[in-house]
């Protein structure tokens, strides 16, 4: 069926009027058949699209007016609460339901009461502060622990910071350092804080065995 007329009957080309050509032509009857054949292959593509759409339509149309009852006959099934009355009402109003009772006076028929405030917790007992105890004074020294002598940017910026502050009580200051400091002799600096170390400051080198952490045993010698 995709083929012309003119080829079933043995021509090789459109009839005179077709196309412009007559029997016997190459290029123009080829080109002419060609659009000729498109054209049909248009057609039923377009026809089987609407045979598909049809059939779809007949389809869909009974499942969709299936679900449109269902949801009707659901939607009139529920009970709807009368105007201004409470949303439990309708539920009170169907069969086999009793409406809530209310056990407190003063609250319309259908509400819950209002629980009554509990009391309030009794107020925690407060400790008593002893008076015989001897307050503590206030340690006189001030100390810093540098765990490591090559550790020295915190130490760094916290020395240069209280130099800022107006910090001048340096003689107050005693500054543990352990780590690489087994050859430094016990109260010089380190040679990373020579430059650093303000006038009046106590350096205490405790490493005994390169271990990083020796500084820390400045907490059990000031006690």
């Amino acid at each position: 069926w995709l083929k012309p007329p003119w080829a079933a009957k043995g021509g090789r080309g459109p009839p005179v009027g077709v196309g412009g050509a007559g029997p016997g032509t190459s290029a123009s009857a080829e080109m002419t058949t060609r659009g000729w054949c498109q054209a049909r292959l248009v057609k039923a593509l377009y026809a089987g699209g609407l045979i598909m759409l049809g059939m779809t339509i007949q389809i869909l149309v009974p499942k969709m007016q299936m679900c449109a009852e269902l949801l009707e006959r659901d939607l009139i099934a529920v009970p709807r609460p009368a105007a201004g009355a409470p949303p439990w009402a309708a539920e009170a109003a169907a069969p086999g339901a009793s409406p809530p009772a209310a056990t407190a006076t003063g609250f319309a028929a259908g509400q819950a009461p209002v629980a009554a405030p509990s009391a309030p917790p009794p107020a925690a007992a407060v400790p008593e502060i002893p008076t015989t105890t001897t307050p503590r004074p206030v340690a006189q020294i001030k100390l810093i622990i540098n765990s490591h002598a090559w550790y020295r940017v915190p130490l760094t910026v916290l020395l240069r910071s209280m130099a800022e502050a107006g910090f001048t009580r340096w003689d107050d200051v005693v500054i543990f350092v352990g780590g690489s400091t087994q050859h430094v002799p016990p109260h010089d600096p380190p040679p990373q804080f020579a430059h650093l170390a303000p006038a009046g400051t106590t350096f205490v080198n405790t490493t005994l065995n390169n271990f990083d952490f020796n500084a820390y045993s400045g907490l059990h010698l000031t006690g």
